[in-house]
């Protein structure tokens, strides 16, 4: 096969150039001449002197096609092509940047796209003969029609398609780039920098040039980043891709049987017998065939192996967080922070799945985990993963735990869960689960337990085997002899918690295990992380049962409940994050903030700090404060101003803390202060982003430098009205966090209405210890130079200070 003159003379004027510019440039990567010294311009219509593309090579070339030297070259089509009289030749030469090239001794080429036949070797030594008469080096000019052109870019198969020539469905490296399916720009990390610089390396490598394996998981990146490594003018036009080895066939048998070809050929889907018959090939081709082979990941328990001599392999591995944050900025600006962090926990650093998750998103933000796994291009990826029905079945049943105990003295929890599942013979089993390990579908976890990976595919064929055996599925599970394993089944329904199935699942076991029968009974670590787990797969329904156990409980039952606590908290943090569960969440976490014993607020347990106002003598006017996980704490900062963990609006949140300031119980009333004084803190680290199940979050509440002001004054007159509360221990509470937020307020400029409402409950806190705290605020706000607060609190301690004395006369 090979190129024909009359298909270069069928080439128009810009097609011809764009063709000769690859040519010039697969000459050059074929001989290892610089690429920055080919230099073409495709701008047809432009005056130019006389030069359409110029070549510098110093010292001598290794190509007869590119001269050593300054080179230039004109591309002629069409009529003018045609035209060979000396008068015409002549001009040719004459035009200026020419004539300039070639008295500095440089090169001429013509290239003309029209067949001359027997007239050629006339035409050129008419052409240097002009060059003689003009004063030039007649051995430095030069003439190849479309025939000539041709038999060059036979050499070259990945300029075939200039001329409309395939190789069975091999493309070059421009086609391969429209094709892409590329849903994301190339992001990359150290890891794959270095690999990108050693792909690009081996192939630079003269003589015997080896395979090269890209290894890794289907939608890791492969592809795209192979097209990313090969996107330079070193090498890309040399490139040939084929999605498949029998695309590549053809092209692996013209290189073999013309010793002048030469070529770069990226084969996709490729597997390990793929790569053998690749490599025996290109070493037959004595280094004109050089294979970069896509394929999946390396098999499990086989990294120490030989690689075969002439293979090399590289493993692209998925993202980490950060870059997986980066990517999806830029596929899609508009998602929350709160919706990237979900999309980068469950996409296991796999690009395709956090672009196509993060896109449906976009679309409808309700959607959750398991609706997204039903969407056509996730089962299509799928697919690609594993597309036999045994192998699908194997996996579902593994997928319904987070994980399933496999060896060792855990082999009896695998091999029950596959009779109850009725997948076969225990052995056919493991036969097909080892094929699953070795393309890492299934992964081990220690050296005992196995799961399901990525997680996404986990949770499509999660919700499959709840789709096809409902709640029966339940009843397979009990006949595994191992608690853990059910717990670790109660674990994946979060996952799937949109499934109908999987509610009523959640509903029955909340109803009927014995363990969720009091709150004695749920006051235990083991039992409470199973009724978290099930909150999270029906949240209504775990709501009503947490209800029922607390609501009306005694004094003590609340105070005493102590060792489930941090779970049960846990939980109801994360749904008091979603609009719809705020309300109940926040109500049963102010019955446990309320009968707070602080059984596991951990002080050493820092997990962020906030900054409260605070009047001490030291003279620091913020102080901060490290949060705790106790529950007072987690109910008080559901209602910051700034950075709350949570979506609800503050105005909402403050009706809920009036009405508890309304409350018949002191203790409601205590807390309800607290909140408020940590309400006007500014939030350095609180809180999160909060996944519920498989649901994905709502943004976090954010408030406009208006709300903030407003919520901040709100706030402040909630906590002066408390400071008449007819409770001692609740007056002050306020007084001490009125007198601290006092400062606060007037540091941000709020001067007026501190002094106001100081005034207004100075007779109840006091008019000499209102009139000293006034002092110490205005002592410390001058050096913040807020002079208007401070004349208004200057004026509001004089009018104080006269009341004192007042009163004493």
């Amino acid at each position: 096969m090979r190129v024909d003159g009359k298909q270069v003379a069928e080439l128009g004027a810009l097609p011809f150039v764009v063709a000769m510019e690859q040519l010039l440039r697969a000459e050059a990567a074929r001989h290892g001449l610089p690429q920055p010294d080919i230099h073409v311009t495709t701008n047809v219509s432009r005056p130019d002197g006389g030069i359409d593309g110029r070549t510098e090579v110093a010292g001598a070339s290794a190509s007869d096609r590119i001269p050593c030297g300054l080179g230039l070259w004109q591309f002629k089509t069409g009529r003018v092509a045609s035209d060979h009289a000396p008068a015409a030749l002549r001009a040719i030469l004459e035009a200026r940047r020419v004539a300039e090239a070639m008295e500095r001794g440089g090169a001429f080429r013509l290239a003309l796209a029209v067949q001359i036949g027997d007239k050629r070797s006339a035409v050129e030594q008419a052409l240097r003969a002009e060059a003689g008469r003009l004063g030039y080096l007649p051995s430095r000019v030069s003439l190849c029609d479309a025939d000539d052109i041709a038999a060059w870019a036979s050499e070259h198969p990945a300029v075939w398609g200039h001329f409309g020539i395939e190789l069975g469905g091999a493309v070059p490296f421009q086609r391969w780039g429209r094709m892409l399916d590329r849903q994301a720009p190339l992001v990359s990390d150290e890891a794959r920098d270095s690999m990108r610089e050693r792909l690009r390396e081996v192939l630079r490598t003269d003589g015997n040039r080896p395979v090269v394996c890209v290894r890794g998981i289907s939608g890791v990146g492969k592809t795209t980043f192979v097209h990313g490594a090969l996107d330079t003018p070193a090498v890309r036009d040399e490139v040939l891709y084929a999605s498949a080895l029998e695309d590549a066939r053809s092209v692996v048998s013209e290189v073999t049987r013309n010793l002048r070809l030469s070529t770069i050929l990226v084969v996709d889907e490729c597997d390990d017998s793929d790569v053998k018959w690749l490599a025996s090939r290109a070493k037959a081709c004595d280094g004109r065939l050089s294979v970069v082979a896509i394929i999946g990941p390396l098999p499990s328990g086989r990294a120490e192996r030989t690689v075969p001599d002439g293979i090399e392999e590289l493993t692209i591995e998925g993202l980490p967080r950060e870059r997986m944050n980066e990517l999806l900025l830029a596929v899609a600006p508009g998602a929350s922070a709160e919706q990237r962090g979900f999309v980068v926990a469950i996409a296991d650093g796999i690009p395709r799945i956090a672009v196509m998750f993060s896109r449906a998103l976009a679309r409808d933000p309700r959607l959750n985990l398991t609706a997204v796994t039903r969407e056509q291009a996730f089962e299509a990826w799928t697919r690609r993963l594993v597309d036999d029905e045994q192998s699908l079945d194997v996996l579902r049943a593994l997928s319904v735990a987070t994980r399933v105990g496999w060896e060792a003295e855990l082999e009896f929890e695998g091999e029950a869960w596959a009779a109850a599942y009725e997948l076969g013979p225990w052995r056919r089993v493991r036969d097909v689960a080892d094929k699953l390990k070795a393309v890492q579908l299934l992964r081990p976890q220690g050296r005992r337990h196995l799961y399901v990976w990525p997680h996404p595919l986990a949770v499509a064929l999660a919700a499959q085997a709840w789709n096809a055996q409902g709640p029966s599925l339940l009843s397979r599970v009990a006949r595994v002899p191992s608690e853990s394993f059910s717990d670790r089944v109660y674990e994946r329904l979060r996952d799937v918690s949109d499934n109908p199935h999987v509610r009523g699942v959640a509903e029955r076991l909340l109803a009927t295990l014995p363990v969720f029968s009091s709150a004695q009974s749920v006051d235990q670590i083991d039992n409470a992380q199973a009724l978290a787990v099930l909150m999270e797969s029906n949240p209504d329904a775990g709501l009503a049962k947490l209800e029922d156990l607390l609501a009306g409980q005694p004094a003590d039952v609340l105070y005493a409940f102590a060792h489930g606590q941090r779970e049960v908290v846990d939980v109801l943090a994360r749904m008091a994050w979603r609009g719809q569960f705020f309300s109940r969440a926040e109500r049963l976490l102010r019955l446990l903030a309320a009968h707070d014993g602080a059984h596991w607020a951990d002080p050493d347990a820092q997990v962020g700090a906030y900054f409260v106002p605070e009047a001490s003598r030291s003279g620091v006017v913020m102080r901060r404060r490290f949060l705790s996980y106790g529950v007072t704490s987690t109910w008080s900062r559901l209602f910051a101003i700034r950075r709350a963990p949570t979506s609800v609006d503050v105005r909402t949140r403050h009706a809920v803390l009036e009405q508890v300031l309304r409350s018949s119980s002191a203790q409601d009333r205590r807390i309800a202060v607290e909140a408020l004084s940590d309400s006007l803190g500014i939030a350095a680290s609180v809180g999160g982003m909060e996944i519920l199940g498989s649901l994905p979050p709502e943004p976090r509440w954010v408030p406009s430098p208006a709300e903030e002001h407003a919520s901040s004054l709100l706030a402040w007159r909630m906590l002066s009205s408390a400071v008449g509360d007819r409770d001692p221990a609740v007056r002050s509470a306020a007084s001490d966090a009125l007198m601290a937020t006092a400062m606060f307020e007037a540091a941000h400029g709020r001067g007026d209405a501190v002094a106001a409402e100081l005034e207004r409950w100075a007779p109840a806190i006091g008019l000499a210890v209102v009139a000293q705290r006034i002092e110490e605020i205005v002592q410390r706000i001058q050096v913040l130079d807020q002079k208007p607060s401070t004349v208004e609190l200057a004026d509001a301690r004089t009018r104080l200070q006269k009341r004192v004395a007042e009163a004493i006369d």
